[in-house]
């Protein structure tokens, strides 16, 4: 029998919470000379490649380890956590990690679909939670603001640019819909180039990035495209006048964060021990701070508990807006 969303999210939660370490006490030493490979899905600039960027640098310091990163594409981050579970030829010494979002995976398992690796993997923690979906449009568009849009998606179907339902996004979408009461229509894609594209060319008129992407710090050029909403539980600073979705649906609870979520397949708890220590090591480095800062993107470090309260919380919206 298929397990219904509810059951589904809760037993994904509950096998994370199993593994929750504590990691206070961790000696990141204990990853020294070792060959580290950071898997992650969606390429530079990405909310699962840039903080592994930020850090990068500060990780192989601290450890005198060759530090790697893998951009592995498809599948929603299954295929990225697929190769870090079953690295193809990996030397004796390398310690593989996936890096991205609990999200996806998780909106996977409640729709019914295997994802079987994600019963196996060792969460190590939270890396961000400081990360928010934006609903955007092109700069040249219309619609100038979310009052606008929702007009309009009253008045008829909106083509939004989408990865798909159970995919990135796909989440965001459907809290449109339920709590907006919207219309849409839908064009596939599959990479963040073909958003901006479909933008340009009028072949959609609105879709979602992650809300630094579009609200530049200053060292960064934004895409050319407009914010109208974003998907956090308070607006972001460098975007003060743009509203979240709580806000315009009158309700606190309509909030959906990101979260960069990193796992490993080893059964060592100390590894995973030490890995949160290393992050958080990097993380709170001055050099790497103010690089985060630079990107507006917080660097914010705890330990694999964390992942079991991030299962509850994503239960909870998707059992709000069925789909």
């Amino acid at each position: 029998m298929r397990p219904n969303r509810r059951t589904a999210l809760r037993l994904a939660a509950g096998a994370f919470g199993v593994a929750a370490l504590p990691a206070a006490a961790a000696d990141f030493q204990r990853l020294k000379g070792r060959r580290i490979v950071l898997a992650e899905s969606y390429g530079v600039g990405s909310i699962s490649h840039l903080p592994l960027t930020l850090m990068h640098a500060a990780i192989a310091a601290r450890t005198g380890a060759s530090v790697s990163i893998v951009t592995v594409s498809g599948d929603g981050g299954a295929a990225a956590l697929e190769y870090a579970c079953n690295p193809p030829n990996a030397p004796a010494d390398s310690v593989f990690f996936y890096v991205g979002g609990l999200t996806t995976l998780l909106l996977r398992k409640a729709s019914g679909m295997k994802v079987p690796l994600l019963e196996k993997v060792q969460p190590v923690g939270k890396i961000s939670a400081g990360v928010s979906s934006a609903l955007i449009v092109s700069d040249k568009s219309p619609l100038h603001s979310i009052d606008d849009f929702i007009a309009e998606g009253r008045r008829r179907p909106i083509r939004l640019a989408t990865f798909g339902r159970l995919a990135p996004f796909g989440l965001e979408l459907t809290m449109l819909e339920r709590q907006l009461e919207l219309a849409f229509t839908e064009k596939p894609i599959t990479t963040r180039a073909e958003i901006l594209a479909a933008l340009a060319a009028g072949d959609a008129e609105a879709s979602f990035l992650i809300t630094h992407t579009v609200v530049a710090a200053p060292r960064v050029v934004p895409p050319p495209v407009r914010a109208l909403l974003t998907f956090g539980a308070q607006r972001n600073p460098r975007a003060p006048d743009v509203p979240t979705l709580a806000e315009k649906a009158g309700d606190p609870k309509q909030a959906v964060t990101g979260s960069v979520l990193m796992f490993t397949s080893t059964a060592n708890a100390a590894l995973v021990d030490a890995m949160v220590a290393l992050l958080s090591a990097a993380a709170a480095d001055p050099a790497v701070k103010q690089a985060a800062e630079d990107f507006n993107f917080p660097l914010e470090i705890t330990p694999a508990s964390y992942v079991y309260e991030e299962g509850r919380r994503f239960e909870r919206i998707v059992r709000e807006n069925p789909r």
